[in-house]
């Protein structure tokens, strides 16, 4: 069997219980080519780090690229590549490197240059040596920068599975269909408050929030770009996750990404309303950010 790791967020709606299927390439002159699918199964996905272990039983061989070391340096200014699907498509590779370590508080995160488009979540982070350093999860289109679990964060996720051998073992080629059995799922509580995860946008305002939500009259205090965030959320925020990213002024302070499911008409319409009293946190900027499927 075949061990993989992907991004947890995929895993939200279904709270780890829908079919997986698992698709293998092979590369060509043309490109990397569908060789065959499989069925998955899911042995754990963690919303915290956002990341997820699936395990699948290809018919043939396929061969295991080796998680990076413990204390293997991430440093701004590597090269790296990173490999994902845009929009379902085949695979692809982009050559690009790292920018920032540890940028967003909560678990290890690395960022790169270039922000990745949908359908390259979960794919993994490769270092010059081929060594998997880190898993997509975000895309930061302000900072045009790709989000990442980085290496600590999922070597500490394999540890809590009793798993470090997968890093601490170089990599090998798997056999197809070994006779061994799958470990039980270890699934994730659901959440309405989460640190990452996307679900479906919708492309119109939901009745539901209509019935509550009054339309957000330009407010005097608001600059035209406030207002035009304001009428988003409230367009498409009850079927979706608001995403903040809170980048403060000094540079070495950490940003911190904020998640909400389906906020409320009551939430967005607080927006608009003047603090009760001096904001605790220090001068900031917030960036729209977009997790991807």
């Amino acid at each position: 069997a075949a061990l993989l790791l992907t991004c947890g967020h995929l895993f939200r709606t279904s709270e780890g219980k829908g079919p997986i299927e698992v698709t293998f390439y092979q590369a060509t002159p043309a490109g990397a080519q569908v060789r065959e699918t499989a069925p998955g199964q899911l042995l754990n996905y963690d919303l915290e780090r956002d990341l997820a272990l699936v395990i699948v039983r290809p018919q043939a061989p396929v061969k295991a690229l080796p998680i990076a070391p413990l204390n293997t340096p991430l440093v701004p200014g590597a090269r790296v590549t990173t490999v994902g699907c845009n929009g379902g498509d085949n695979p692809t590779a982009i050559d690009t490197q790292i920018t920032t370590i540890d940028r967003y508080q909560g678990p290890p995160n690395v960022e790169v240059a270039g922000a990745p488009v949908e359908g390259r979540s979960g794919g993994g982070l490769f270092n010059e040596t081929g060594q998997l350093i880190g898993v997509c999860f975000a895309a930061d289109p302000q900072s045009n920068e790709g989000l990442y679990a980085s290496l600590p964060s999922i070597q500490a996720k394999l540890d809590s599975l009793n798993l470090a051998m997968v890093y601490q073992a170089p990599a090998t080629q798997v056999a197809a269909n070994p006779a061994i059995s799958p470990a039980p799922v270890a699934e994730a509580p659901p959440q309405n408050v989460a640190i990452r995860g996307q679900d479906e946008l919708v492309d119109r305002l939901p009745d539901e929030f209509a019935k509550v939500a009054a339309p957000l009259a330009p407010r005097q205090s608001l600059s035209m770009s406030e207002q035009a965030a304001l009428e988003e959320i409230q367009s498409r925020g009850l079927k979706s996750e608001v995403i903040c990213i809170i980048r403060p002024y000094d540079p070495a302070g950490k940003s911190e990404v904020i998640t909400l499911n389906n906020v409320s008409p009551q939430f967005v319409n607080s927006l608009a309303q003047p603090p009760a009293s001096p904001p605790l946190r220090s001068p900031a900027t917030a960036a729209a950010g977009q997790l991807l499927r």
